[in-house]
């Protein structure tokens, strides 16, 4: 792609920054990332040659980055026929100092003293001997969760975008002694563009060394995912700071070579396209993007609250942090975009009392920026602390399940969190506060979602469960109807053997439901539903549930046309409230896509009749994402042709997330 792409440009005769006209010489020349439209390069390179615009790369997935001479500015070259849109490259920092990264209070920040420090000794847990010092990883339960996920495997990678890592002993610098037993796998470097993402700063190394240092090797701490693999990928400079040009091509070339979780503990307070499309390519291949929220402390009216990239809302976890005390960081951003909290320290604090600044404590480099200094152990607070223990905990749970996708990651992660603040998720700590030790048992419980049911006048509905172990099985019933009404039962299923609920003895006639079936175990849940519907057509249907609730679902059938009637129905479980747009897709000739949005509040059960949103007699198709994750099922009711085929069948949606069956 950008080989095709720097070919096209070298044609067009666009010439390249460089030499007497490089950027340096050019201080007043701005950077600007552009995405020409489809099939429209040429023409797009006609009116940028015509404005004096030099390239300066191609970057992946058709992205141009350009220097534009002053006058020039991305809102002029957005408006150009051929060009889709265009930014600034703006900056990006490690989100512990997002916004200053000269700050003075720098030494706050990294508490570069390393004091003498004898605690008594912890039986059952590693034997780094700076591990008692890792208050983080105690209140997350890693102790419980290595008991049951180990250090995961070396098959999962995790990219680790930022200002490299210390992996490698070549010329000036060397392999942080705590790496000593950590996988590595080939990453890149889009500071230096060359493959030796080797780092000149420390705070990469310090993040990777959070999710994977080398344990119970009887040095310095103790890594969480410590047999995972990680993948370096350099996009902050020796001054910490990269671009959104370095951070997008970093997200594209993890995705590409095979990484399934990126971890992003650096920030903007600015969007970004280009970051946004890289995030959201992420996700659509099935990598999970874990970033931090950013460190202004406030909700500053950025998308949800968040510094970009945790502003990606469904494409990406974002992270906020909490001290000691379980309580929000003065420094976390908080808002509507928040998934849930993880330790980030207060070095301004002691609530521990083990003579330490309550940092989270790691390797890096003795003096900050400087790579042959030596390594120690370097306390570190901020959102771009919190962030890796997600990304490792979402590493140890791909190593118990390598079929998760990052909707199922996202929904075990946060329905497993410690809940603090507001009952529910909050704007302060999200779903809550990480918990490891919660999300590695989810993986072995079952929860099975279904938007569809009634108890309405001709529907007789039923929840058939199936547990096919030997042990007891107790299931957790919730039913979500119309307006936000639950109601809730427990059953106990005895081993290998089926139970069936009658959904409408349970919950009442004349209402609309939505079920999620939940069990510590392994169970299988399935909807059986006999009907008359309109008193003239009978039928049954019988259907699995989703695995997961998801942002994106498709649905290839449905039609209005006579006989046929369509409905959408939806259901969210989650304590946020979503809006879900409905892309209908018609048949050839039959006019052009219809979309259609809908507020579906928490825990609510919403139905769409399709027939009234397009129309009678098209054959249609639908795009179901939401902002917030929900399920998808597609009931249809017929009376086929002159055969007189009455009936009816129900459908959950496709999920590119994996969250249905």
């Amino acid at each position: 792609m950008v080989a095709i792409a720097v070919a096209l440009i070298a044609a067009s005769g666009i010439p390249a920054a460089g030499g007497e006209t490089d950027a340096e010489s050019s201080p007043s020349w701005t950077r600007i990332i552009l995405r020409p439209e489809e099939g429209k390069l040429a023409e797009a390179m006609r009116q940028l040659i015509s404005l004096g615009l030099r390239l300066e790369k191609a970057l992946p997935r058709g992205l141009l980055l350009l220097e534009a001479p002053p006058q020039i500015d991305a809102e002029t070259l957005s408006n150009l026929p051929g060009v889709s849109w265009a930014e600034p490259d703006i900056p990006f920092y490690p989100a512990d100092m997002a916004e200053t990264p000269n700050d003075p209070d720098f030494a706050r920040q990294w508490n570069l003293a390393d004091i003498p420090f004898s605690p008594a000794g912890i039986t059952g847990t590693p034997n780094d001997p700076d591990y008692p010092k890792q208050w983080n990883l105690e209140k997350i339960n890693m102790p419980e969760a290595w008991s049951m996920a180990g250090g995961g495997r070396s098959s999962v990678v995790i990219a680790v975008l930022d200002s490299g890592v210390a992996y490698r002993d070549a010329g000036k610098f060397t392999r942080a002694p705590d790496f000593a037993a950590t996988n590595f796998v080939p990453g890149y470097d889009f500071i230096g563009n060359d493959s030796e993402p080797d780092d000149e700063y420390g705070h990469g190394t310090h993040v990777a060394a959070i999710i994977a240092s080398s344990y119970n090797n009887s040095f310095r701490a103790a890594g969480m995912a410590y047999d995972c693999a990680i993948m370096p990928v350099r996009v902050l400079g020796s001054d910490g700071v990269g671009t959104a040009s370095t951070v997008s091509s970093g997200i594209y070339h993890a995705v590409d070579n095979g990484a399934k979780v990126i971890c992003l503990s650096l920030a903007s307070p600015r969007h970004s396209v280009a970051v946004g499309e890289a995030v959201k390519y992420a996700h659509d291949r099935g990598v999970l993007c874990v970033a931090a929220a950013g460190n202004e402390g406030s909700d500053p009216g950025y998308p949800g609250g968040m510094d970009c990239p945790a502003d990606e809302g469904a494409y990406v976890l974002a992270v906020g942090a909490t001290d000691y005390r379980d309580a929000r960081a003065h420094y976390s951003n908080y808002g509507n975009g928040l998934d849930l909290v993880a330790p980030g320290g207060d070095l301004t604090r002691d609530d521990n009392h083990d003579r330490y600044g309550d940092g989270i404590p790691q390797e890096s480099y003795l003096q900050p920026g400087n790579c042959q200094s030596g390594y120690t152990l370097v306390w570190g607070e901020g959102t771009s602390m919190a962030a890796p223990q997600v990304a490792a905990t979402a590493g140890l749970l791909l190593s118990l399940d390598p079929k998760l996708a990052p909707d199922g990651l996202a929904h075990i992660i946060t329905s497993t969190c410690v809940d603090l603040g507001t009952a529910g998720w909050d704007q302060y700590y999200g779903y809550g506060r990480l918990d490891a030790a919660a999300a590695m048992a989810a993986v072995g419980r079952s929860a099975w979602y279904f938007a569809e049911g009634t108890t309405r006048g001709g529907f007789d509905e039923w929840l058939c469960v199936l547990n096919p172990e030997s042990e007891d099985a107790q299931v957790d019933f919730t039913f979500l109807m119309s307006g936000g009404q639950t109601q809730k039962a427990t059953y106990t299923v005895p081993g290998r053997s089926r139970f069936s609920l009658n959904v409408n003895a349970q919950v009442g006639q004349d209402k609309d439901v939505a079920a999620t079936v939940f069990s510590p175990q392994q169970i299988i849940a399935e909807r059986a539903m006999y009907f008359n519907y309109q008193g003239v057509w009978p039928g049954g249907s019988a259907t699995m549930g989703a695995r997961f609730p998801s942002t994106t679902w498709y649905f290839a059938e449905g039609t209005t046309r006579p006989g046929f009637e369509e409905w959408l129905t939806l259901a969210n479980p989650g304590d946020q409230d979503a809006l879900v747009t409905v892309e209908y897709m018609l048949g050839a000739g039959q006019g052009q896509s219809v979309t259609r949005q809908w507020a579906v509040p928490a825990h609510t059960r919403e139905t769409v009749n399709v027939n009234q949103a397009v129309g009678s007699g098209k054959d249609v198709s639908m795009r179901v994402t939401s902002d917030k994750a929900v399920v998808a099922e597609r009931p249809m009711y017929f009376n086929y042709g002159q055969q007189g085929w009455k009936g009816g069948s129900c459908e959950v949606g496709y999920d590119p997330g994996g969250g249905g069956t």
